[in-house]
């Protein structure tokens, strides 16, 4: 049973929250609720939850100031945000948890998954707990400074890493998962598809080449469009798409004019 703390600075938002709850109350225990940073330190120390429901904009400051307080707190975060795709990107860039208002039970459901899954980690695993908290506040720097990472948190069933992007060579499609393959040769698999690194990794580096691959073009040796493969630094060969190779001749020669 996962002790949770509800904070948002709506009242609607939430009594709404924590109705669609009740369906969970085998595994989600709400012991306090608040409305604002202060309150929610309060909270917070009084009732010492496994697990925070967390607006990002409050009264008197953001779900990040709070958290930035917390110097003793070990629990899982699930942001609730009503903004725009800077803040989603943040929150996807460090694989942190959060809820698009008005929260629906679909989306829900699969975070109640999700933080079931990972409760069993965090109390067990010392390193994953630090990089988890590491995690969250890195998410509140990008939330305020949007730019292109130098580093990225990938998650899975096993828990967190954090790597840097430029040690990425390509990123491989998997149904819902993706393979992230490393300068070293290893391979870490991440939990979410391939279409998710595509929007959060630098444009200017990543390119999608294929349904299935999207190649960090630093790691490139040579394109061959009569073959319609890539080589890279290393000895792989990629496959390119009949779709993609026009698009990526043309970005590729803007590269060289850059």
């Amino acid at each position: 049973m996962l002790k949770t703390v509800l904070i948002d600075d709506n009242s609607d938002n939430l009594l709404h929250l924590r109705t669609l709850l009740t369906a969970y109350s085998d595994r989600i225990r709400i012991v306090g609720e608040a409305s604002s940073v202060a309150e929610g330190l309060k909270t917070v120390k009084n009732t010492q939850p496994d697990l925070l429901f967390l607006d990002v904009e409050l009264g008197d400051g953001t779900g990040f100031d709070l958290l930035g307080n917390l110097s003793g707190f070990e629990g899982m975060v699930v942001f609730a945000t009503a903004f725009g795709k800077y803040a989603i990107r943040a929150f996807k860039l460090n694989a942190v948890d959060y809820l698009l208002k008005p929260v629906l039970a679909e989306e829900l459901e699969l975070t109640i998954s999700k933080i079931t899954e990972w409760a069993g980690v965090l109390k067990e695993n010392e390193g994953f707990r630090k990089l988890y908290r590491k995690s969250l506040l890195q998410a509140a720097n990008q939330h305020k400074s949007p730019d292109n990472p130098d580093k990225i948190v990938i998650s899975s069933h096993l828990g967190m890493e954090m790597i840097e992007t430029k040690g990425i060579n390509f990123i491989e499609a998997d149904n819902t998962y993706s393979h992230v393959h490393l300068k070293e040769g290893r391979k870490v698999t991440a939990s979410r598809p391939l279409i998710e690194f595509e929007d959060i990794l630098d444009p200017s580096t990543f390119f999608r080449i294929h349904r299935s691959y999207l190649l960090n073009v630093e790691k490139l040796k040579r394109f061959l469009p009569k073959e319609a493969r890539v080589e890279l630094q290393n000895g792989t060969s990629l496959p390119v798409s009949r779709r993609k190779s026009s698009a990526f001749s043309s970005y590729l020669k803007q590269m060289n004019r850059n």
